[in-house]
C-alpha cells in the first residue's frame, strides 16, 4: 500500500490507474476458485451496509479491472482470515497489523493508511454504519485531504477524532494527549446544560470551588472568552461524539469551557443583569471526585421496588429479591454502567429461558454483510 500511494498520485487516467491496480492484485498472488461461494445458504442475511458497487464503477475503472474485482467477490476466500476474527457476540478483533511506534505524526503515506484502515474496517464490520449522517463514502472523501494538509501533530490528532465523530456514536471516543491539550486540561466546577445557545449552570461538580467562584444554579453563560456559545459550537461539534445533536450538547461541557489556564473570562446574565466575570479552572482530581455508592435498592411510593445496577454487585442479589419480592413491581434501573449483567436477576423473573437480545453478527466469510 505504502510503496502503490505515489503511484497512484501520478495515474493520469483510469487506463493508467486501473493497470496498477490490476498488477497489484496479481503480486498478492492467485486467487482460487471458491467452489462454494455461490452455493445456496439459508443464512438470513442483513444487508443494510453492503455495497460493493464501487468496484462496478465505469469512470474510474476499466472493463479488465472490474471483471477481476468482480471475480474476487465471487471466489473470496473461505477460511479463517489473517487479519480479523470475531467474537461469540459479534464484536470483531483486528489482528496481525504492524504497530508503528512514535508515529505521533507520520509522513502523508502513513496518515493516509491510517484513515484507510479505519475507513473500511467501519465500512464493513460495523452495524451502524447505515445510520450515520453523512453517506460513508463522502467522509472518506472529505477527511482525505485533512489528513493530507495537516501541518502538524495536533491537526492530524484532530483530523483522526473527527473521522471516529463521524460514527454518530455516543461510544466513538478517541482521545491522545494533543486533543486533550487542544481541548484543555483544566475545568471549571460547575455543570453546564446547552439550552437556546447558552449555557446554563444546572449543578456542581465541586460545591466548595463553586462557591468561591460564586457559581450559582441558574447562572447563564453567554459568552466565554468573547466568543458567543453558539459560534464555539459551531467551531467545535465536528470533534464532539453523539448519537444526535442532544446528546452531543449534553457531552460538549470540556469542548466549549476547558481550558490550560488558571482562569476563563465569561460574561454571565444572572437574574437579567449581564457582567464579565472571572471563573477559575482546576485539575481533574480537583473537580471530579468519586461520590459514595447509591442505595443498592429502595423502595418507592406505591410499594415499587427499585435496583440500582451501578450500586449493587452479584453477591447482593439474592438479598435483594427477597426483599423486593411482595412488590407491585420492580425498577431496575440500568442507566449506568452496572457492575454485572443481570442474568441472575433475570432468574428471579422468568421461569424458563426466554431471549433476550438480538445480535447481527459480521459474516467474515463475505465482509460487509451481518448475519
Amino acid at each position: 500500500m505504502l510503496t502503490i500511494l505515489p503511484k497512484i498520485e501520478q495515474a493520469k487516467n483510469k487506463e493508467e490507474l486501473s493497470k496498477l491496480y490490476l498488477d497489484w492484485i496479481k503480486s498478492l498472488g492467485t486467487v482460487k476458485v471458491c467452489k462454494t461461494c455461490n452455493e445456496f445458504t439459508n443464512k438470513k442475511y442483513f444487508d443494510k451496509n453492503f455495497d460493493l458497487s464501487w468496484t462496478q464503477s465505469t469512470e474510474t475503472f476499466t472493463n479488465e479491472l472490474r471483471n477481476k474485482l468482480k471475480y474476487i467477490e465471487n471466489n473470496r476466500f473461505q477460511g479463517n482470515s489473517y487479519y480479523v476474527t470475531s467474537t461469540n457476540i459479534g464484536n470483531i478483533e483486528i489482528k496481525n497489523e504492524p504497530k508503528y511506534d512514535n508515529f505521533e505524526f507520520p509522513n502523508e503515506n502513513y496518515r493516509l493508511l491510517g484513515l484507510f484502515k479505519f475507513w473500511n474496517t467501519i465500512e464493513y464490520f460495523y452495524p451502524y454504519k447505515y445510520l450515520t449522517n453523512q453517506n460513508w463514502n463522502e467522509v472518506l472523501n472529505e477527511m482525505i485531504p485533512k489528513f493530507i494538509n495537516a501541518k502538524n501533530a495536533t491537526e492530524y490528532h484532530l483530523a483522526m477524532l473527527e473521522a471516529v465523530v463521524k460514527l454518530d456514536d455516543s461510544h466513538g471516543v478517541f482521545k491522545t494527549e494533543f486533543t486533550t491539550e487542544y481541548f484543555g486540561t483544566k475545568f471549571i466546577p460547575a455543570k453546564l446544560k446547552i439550552i437556546d445557545d447558552k449555557a446554563i449552570v444546572t449543578g456542581f461538580r465541586n460545591d466548595s470551588l463553586s462557591k468561591i467562584n460564586d457559581l450559582r444554579i441558574g447562572d447563564i453563560i453567554e459568552k466565554i472568552n468573547e466568543k458567543t456559545i453558539n459560534d464555539i459550537l459551531n467551531e467545535r461539534l465536528k470533534y464532539i461524539a453523539g448519537s444526535n445533536h442532544n446528546s452531543k450538547l449534553r457531552d460538549c461541557y470540556y469542548t466549549i469551557i476547558n481550558g490550560n489556564t488558571d482562569s476563563v473570562k465569561v460574561s454571565l446574565n444572572r437574574n437579567g443583569k449581564l457582567y464579565d466575570k472571572i471563573i477559575y479552572r482546576y485539575h481533574f482530581d480537583l473537580i471530579f471526585k468519586k461520590n459514595s455508592k447509591n442505595e443498592k435498592y429502595k423502595f418507592l411510593e406505591n410499594n415499587i421496588g427499585y435496583i440500582d445496577m451501578s450500586a449493587i454487585d452479584m453477591k447482593d442479589v439474592d438479598q435483594t429479591m427477597k426483599k423486593l419480592e411482595n412488590t407491585k413491581a420492580i425498577i431496575i434501573d440500568i442507566r449506568n454502567y452496572p457492575n454485572f449483567i443481570p442474568y441472575s436477576i433475570a432468574n428471579y423473573l422468568n421461569s424458563e429461558k426466554k431471549p433476550f437480545v438480538k445480535t447481527n453478527i459480521p459474516d467474515l466469510k463475505y465482509p460487509g454483510k451481518f448475519i
